[in-house]
This record gives structure tokens, sequence and C-alpha cells, in this order.
């Protein structure tokens, strides 16, 4: 069986996007007891499920593998480099490929692949996870509000552009973008997770703890993992820093009405304290 051959990782960090992925994998590299790939997001099971990323996956791994590459010829690390030029020999995302760039993890060590696309697998990929990683896999699912998380991924895609909208028929073409709410369909992802994993195997948090106590987030993510208690220099470090772009009022309202089934999703399943933590506080920020 599958499962038998491909054991790691031991957890996935499932999303959602624009939610703090990023800020908890560079937080967790320096954790002695977690182990992670040497670049974030590896797509290895969005790739084979969700046919509209491989236009991407592929070019998003190969970037994060030339990034590795250079940080480790500039720390002159050869057992690195020699690790990397394994795992860049094509053909890449496949199971073979996954079970290698798992492989220098220790088995005294928490393997963790942090993916926030994972969560919009349909539901034959999250059984396929189940059958290749395990019934006992855990997950950690960041929760970010609904609205401020689609204000986020809007920057992002803007920054990539390198435009800022100005006209209305500008800013309908990233409203109608359909990643603007699958990356954050909360409605349908934490559903479908939970009909093929029990609850126990979910950690989910609020994304403004963040901001708000992110050394209590990161015992909490330890606790949950099995991970020792480990200092984290960057907890307070943004990690990733979209471009400031004044969203007008009447785009948030657009955004408002078209989230609200998230919204009410959330206040449906998460107590009212959870769903408040889910905004960072506006003096402080966020990541992404």
């Amino acid at each position: 069986m599958l499962a038998s051959i491909m054991v790691l990782p031991n957890v996935l960090g499932i999303g959602a996007q624009k939610a703090g992925t990023s800020w908890l994998h560079e937080n967790l590299k320096s954790n002695p007891g977690a182990w992670l790939p040497p670049f974030k997001e590896l797509h290895f099971f969005d790739h084979k499920f969700i046919p509209d990323h491989r236009r991407w996956t592929g070019g998003h791994v190969k970037r994060g593998l030339r990034i590795a590459r250079e940080n480790a010829a500039l720390a002159e690390d050869t057992d690195m480099l020699a690790y990397l030029e394994t795992i860049s020999e094509p053909p890449l995302l496949t199971r073979r490929w996954y079970r290698q760039v798992f492989k220098p993890c220790p088995k005294s060590r928490v393997g963790i692949d942090i993916t926030p696309e994972y969560s919009s697998l349909p539901p034959e990929g999250v059984e396929f996870v189940r059958d290749v990683l395990g019934p006992d896999l855990k997950m950690i699912y960041i929760i970010r509000d609904p609205v401020d998380r689609a204000l986020s991924q809007m920057r992002m895609y803007m920054g990539r552009r390198k435009r800022v909208p100005e006209a209305p028929e500008d800013w309908a073409e990233f409203l109608d973008h359909p990643d603007l709410r699958d990356r954050g369909n909360y409605l349908s992802h934490i559903p479908r997770w939970e009909s093929v994993f029990p609850q126990e195997n979910f950690l989910f948090l609020p994304y403004g703890m963040i901001a708000t106590d992110p050394i209590g987030f990161l015992r909490r993510v330890e606790s949950f993992c099995g991970l020792p208690a480990a200092d984290y220099p960057r907890s307070e470090e943004k990690i990733y820093r979209g471009p400031t772009v004044e969203v007008p009022q009447h785009i948030r309202d657009t955004l408002a009405d078209m989230l609200a089934d998230q919204v009410a999703f959330l206040k449906t399943r998460f107590s009212a304290d959870f769903v408040h933590a889910t905004s960072a506080p506006a003096s402080r920020g966020g990541q992404g």
C-alpha cells in the first residue's frame, strides 16, 4: 500500500492562503524537533488533483529549488547542495520525488509540509492524502477573516501584475478572479476534510493571534504536533510584506456581500471569540 511507502510528512499545513502560513513555516524551522523542506509549498497533492494548478506548480517548485540552491551555495553547505541536486532531477512532483524530498527527515523529528493550496483539494484528493500519509496525519489550518483574507490576496495579485486598479472594470477583474473565493472557501473546505479525517486531527488557529500572541500561537502548534518548546527569534517579524494598496470602500462592501456565506459559516463552526480573533488588530497589522 502507498501508506507503507510514504510515511512522511506527519503534519500538513493546509491553509488558508494569505493567513500567515509563510510566517509559520519560517518559525517552525527554528524548532529542533521539526523537519521542513528547504522551501515552502511543495504542491504535490494539488498538482495531482487540481488540473488548473499544473499551469504554475512546476514553476513554483523550480523557483523554490533555485533559491534554496543559491542559499546553500552562499553558506557553502555541500550536503544541502547534494540533496537539492537530487530533488531537482526531473520528473518533479511525482510520488518518488515527494519521497525524496522527505528522505533526509530523521524518524525522531516531525516532518511538515505547509502548502495552503491543499485546502482546495477535491474529495478524492483528500482521500488520497489519507491513503498516502495515513489516518493519523495531523492538519494545521489557520483561519483568517474572509474579507481581510480576500483583500490580501487581491493586493498580492496587484503586486504580481505591478498594476493597481483604477477604473471600475479593473477592480471587477480582481473581484472575478476564481481563486479569490476558492482559497478561502471554508464553507466547502473544512467539512470536506473533516469528512475524511476525525476532528481531533485538526488544529484550527485564528490568524489574529499571530499579531497578538505569536509565542502562544506557536506553543499551541508545538503541543498539537508533539514538538519540544523552542525559541523563535522571528516570531514577531512580518515574513511576507504585500504591496500597500488603498482599497475603496465600495470594493470592501462588495467583498463583504460576496463572502457573507463564509462569515456565517465561521460563526456557526467556531466560538465568537475565535471568529473575532480571525482578524489582526488594526494597530498591529498581520502577515500577508
